[in-house]
């Protein structure tokens, strides 16, 4: 039961500092009055609760119309308020004393008191006064204090799906044994804008707006600075990813290097190799400058100290996977890290206006590690693709703030490190000096850029019940359906034939203008009949057996051109009238029958 002096104590609290004033008036014989007890007994309340140690400060006034003032002192850390007066504190009046001073709400109290009322006669009086003591802590802000939780979840290192208990199968991309236990503790700090705050934002017109001229970051490499759009932008936060081996490493080095040479200061930020691992991997893409800086770490937190220091115009990181964050109690490489290392990143780069290149390596099925999160906070993200069993790499712009996300960079890894391939063309052709059956040769669009691929089939009997159908870089669903056009529309019989598909080189076509060229590849193969040398086959092919238009049909045509084809066979209307074409021997065809008429034509 409450006794008269936490009653007085609660009504001066609840009641006359309601309003949450900083000082107020009373008088000794009205309040006595008013809660039916003796003014000794207010005296005595404001003389053990109201103390500076507790918060307050109490003035007497004497005479006629006196008055008793009672001032609420600055708050000051919690613990004063958990200090026992003259008399022994209970738990439960630290836990009033707590409240009083706004340092919980008045649900946090009703929660402790649960608590206290639950353990009863389990715990002792010190111990529940331990556990008042120590169920809370102070924030950065000062004065409140917040529950210190720390809350235990599993978080799939792929997609970065969490849960309160472990999954054998990830509900959201279908991942076996990704979630990993992770602790996730209370945020006490809220994240800061990275927009300017010093001016209140007000809606503006495009006429309005400042046009600043912005100089890209030009690195030397020509193909590298095409798929930006014409260089790095200042400020931006670039990702990289691709296949571990495939050349990541290699080619943001030597883009550093390229850029170092150009007079622009670059600092390497390697977490995977040492300083002298990095140096030997340097010699041999060529000659540095002192404007490169190399550096081994992998606490984000020197990086950027020593990154605002040297104030490079670009940073590398590799890779983001190996970085982490004192801040958080999480593994390097943990969905959390990846995110929260990322956040700063992009923070850093906004705020200095430096250039940031991160590293990030990919999953089995191709996407980059780490939760999808991370591709919409970076501004430009590339991959970088390859068959290793190739000596060609393609570097390609899945987004880009800056620039088109169409464009593509073709590298070729040598001795001395990648090379560009100004002519990619002539890469996946392959010279023969007599026709051969099963061969079409097809342009292809990786970007604006049209590139010449060959396209190889293979059509066999087979001895079994159930053909076999094989596709390597080509969609194989429209494998299997350009083979029911020609059983319906040509009357072949592939029901007893092993089917094979596939584009040299190792490039992979997505593109349905390939469509062409793969029947024609296919009808070669069956009757065995080698389409004559120089021949372009570009178009869609429907359903019904009809060649639909595909785009830039005249740039793929040019590009041929150059290389010595002759005949270019596209679907019909691909060129509208009084246009001039753009070669000779330009054969539109209307169907599937028209076009392999048109393959073995004169």
């Amino acid at each position: 039961m409450r006794n008269i002096a936490d009653v007085i104590e609660q009504f001066i609290i609840s009641e006359l500092f309601a309003n949450e004033q900083d000082a107020v008036n009373v008088k000794r014989s009205q309040l006595a009055e008013k809660l039916s007890c003796a003014p000794s007994q207010i005296t005595y309340t404001l003389t053990t609760r109201f103390t500076p140690e507790r918060g307050f400060e109490v003035e007497s006034k004497r005479g006629n119309g006196g008055f008793i003032r009672i001032i609420r002192l600055p708050q000051q850390e919690p613990t004063q308020a958990l200090l026992p007066p003259a008399e022994t504190q209970t738990a439960r009046q630290m836990v009033n004393a707590l409240a009083a001073h706004k340092f919980i709400t008045n649900r946090e109290a009703s929660l402790l008191e649960y608590f206290l009322a639950v353990l009863g006669d389990h715990m002792s009086e010190k111990d529940k006064q331990h556990m008042v003591k120590t169920a809370y802590k102070p924030t950065e802000s000062g004065g409140r204090i917040t529950v210190a939780k720390t809350q235990t979840r599993y978080v799939c290192q792929n997609c970065g799906y969490s849960s309160v208990k472990w999954l054998g199968k990830c509900p959201e991309c279908g991942t076996w044994d990704s979630l990993v236990e992770e602790v996730d503790s209370a945020p006490t700090k809220q994240r800061p804008s990275y927009l300017q705050t010093a001016e209140r934002p007000v809606p503006k017109t495009i006429s309005q707006v400042a046009k600043v001229h912005v100089e890209r970051l030009t690195t030397g490499i020509q193909e590298f600075d095409r798929v930006l759009g014409g260089g790095i932008v200042p400020g931006s936060l670039i990702l990289l990813g691709g296949a571990p081996g495939i050349g990541k490493s290699t080619i943001v080095l030597d883009v550093s290097m390229k850029a170092a040479a150009r007079h622009k200061k670059v600092l390497y930020v390697s977490g995977e190799e040492s300083e002298a691992q990095t140096a030997m991997r340097a010699e041999r893409l060529g000659k540095a400058t002192d404007s490169l800086q190399i550096m081994t770490a992998t606490e984000l937190g020197t990086i950027l100290v020593q990154a605002r220091q040297s104030q490079p115009e670009l940073l590398v990181i590799d890779s983001i996977q190996t970085m982490y964050n004192q801040e958080l109690e999480t593994a390097a490489g943990s969905v959390g890290q990846v995110r929260e290392c990322t956040a700063k990143l992009l923070t850093f780069a906004k705020e200095t206006g430096i250039a940031v290149v991160i590293i990030g390596h990919v999953t089995k099925e191709g996407n980059i590690a780490g939760p999808r999160l991370l591709e919409h906070m970076v501004d430009v993200v590339l991959q970088f693709e390859g068959d290793r069993s190739y000596t060609y790499r393609v570097l390609r712009a899945l987004k880009n703030r800056f620039g088109s996300t169409s464009e593509c960079g073709i590298f070729s890894m040598e001795e001395d490190g990648l090379q560009e391939v100004s002519n990619p063309s002539g890469l996946f052709l392959e010279t023969k000096e007599q026709p051969v059956p099963g061969s079409v040769i097809t342009a292809v669009m990786e970007g604006n850029r049209p590139i010449l691929a060959e396209i190889q089939a293979l059509v066999s009997h087979t001895p079994f019940g159930l053909p076999r159908r094989t596709v390597v870089g080509v969609d194989f669903n429209r494998v299997n359906m350009l083979l029911a056009v020609l059983e319906k529309r040509c009357g072949m019989n592939f029901g007893d034939q092993d089917a094979y598909a596939s584009c040299l080189g190792g490039m992979k076509i997505k593109e349905p203008a390939a469509d062409l060229a793969i029947l024609g590849a296919l009808v070669s193969s069956y009757r065995n009949r080698a389409i004559p040398t120089g021949v372009l086959a570009i178009g869609e092919v429907g359903l019904t057996g009809e060649l639909r238009r595909v785009g830039m049909v005249d740039r793929r045509i040019r590009e041929a051109a150059q290389l010595g084809f002759r005949k270019f066979i596209v679907p019909r209307g691909s060129f509208p009238k009084g246009k001039k074409l753009p070669a000779a021997g330009i054969v539109e065809a209307g169907s599937v029958e028209e076009a392999i008429q048109a393959f073995y034509s004169d």
